[in-house]
């Protein structure tokens, strides 16, 4: 009678066996919960950061557009060159460092306390690789911008060294423009349209220096959230309003090239002819034929 009671004791207890099993479920459990929440601790982590970058990369080429929009061209019968847009390929993708520069007016890249917002003036926009400057605040490099007058300046002016850059933005690692092809749009005499068949080029040189490109591709790496990422790209088409003026020796003013004849034909735009009152009259001048 005690044998049995003592057996039926010891059988209703804890082997070490079952105690090591539990102890590694609860264990595996534990892992499993741990590297799910870390998991999606992580992915919320990394989505908040693209959706930060996608933010920062909005406001940045906001930025370069209204700069851009604000582009200036004189109203001349003929390309002042001083004016022209002038674009320096360097390479393609993530790894582009293209740098682009162009006259504008307006506080739009330098700010509204900055001396040359109230005149026209030049703007340069590249990208500083890290280390490459050791001037305070450009020591990490990213997108960067120099802004100077186009009048009353020095002989040996150069804006590379007399020009400090400012940084718009640390987290840009490149940066790719494309200018819009206007051989097609001038053959016709017109601004482009939307029934055009639209290309892009990489190179802005020879006489278009002299002019502004109809619109500009702006494309914007910035530094991935995570090493092993792709770098995020965001990417910007604007077309720069006064682009037309810089064409006007072609018949692209946003309308067809004048000839003789049609100017012959025209009325006058002040509703008269040549005898029309506030026209000097000159009776012994020779008529065109």
């Amino acid at each position: 009678m005690r044998l049995s009671t003592a057996a039926r004791a010891s059988r209703s207890g804890i082997t070490l066996v079952e105690l090591l099993l539990a102890i590694t479920l609860m264990a595996i459990i534990a892992s499993v919960t741990y590297f799910s929440f870390e998991a999606g601790t992580r992915a919320w982590r990394t989505g908040t950061e693209v959706a930060n970058n996608l933010h920062h990369a909005d406001y940045v080429l906001e930025q370069l557009v209204m700069g851009l929009r604000s582009a200036y061209y004189p109203d001349a019968a003929r390309p002042a060159g001083a004016y022209g847009m002038q674009l320096t390929d360097n390479g393609d993708g993530a790894t582009a460092r293209d740098a682009l520069s162009w006259v504008k007016l307006g506080s739009a890249l330098v700010g509204a306390d900055s001396p040359v917002a109230a005149t026209p003036h030049r703007i340069e926009v590249s990208v500083l690789d890290p280390g490459v400057s050791d001037s305070p605040g450009l020591e990490d490099g990213g997108l960067a911008v120099s802004a100077w007058r186009i009048v009353a300046l020095p002989e040996d002016f150069d804006p590379k060294t007399a020009v400090k850059p400012m940084l718009l933005t640390t987290r840009v690692v490149g940066f790719n423009c494309r200018v819009l092809n206007p051989e097609n749009n001038l053959e016709e005499g017109d601004a482009p349209s939307f029934d055009d068949e639209l290309e892009w080029l990489d190179v802005w040189e020879d006489d278009r220096t002299n002019r502004l490109p109809f619109a500009v591709e702006l494309s914007l790496y910035l530094e991935p959230a995570r090493e092993r990422d792709e770098p995020l790209e965001v990417k910007r088409i604007v077309e720069i309003p006064c682009a037309p003026l810089s064409w006007r020796d072609k018949g692209a003013a946003g309308g067809r090239a004048e000839t003789d004849s049609t100017r012959r034909t025209q009325p006058s735009r002040s509703g008269g002819g040549p005898n029309a009152p506030g026209r000097d009259r000159q009776p012994n001048r020779q008529q065109r034929p």
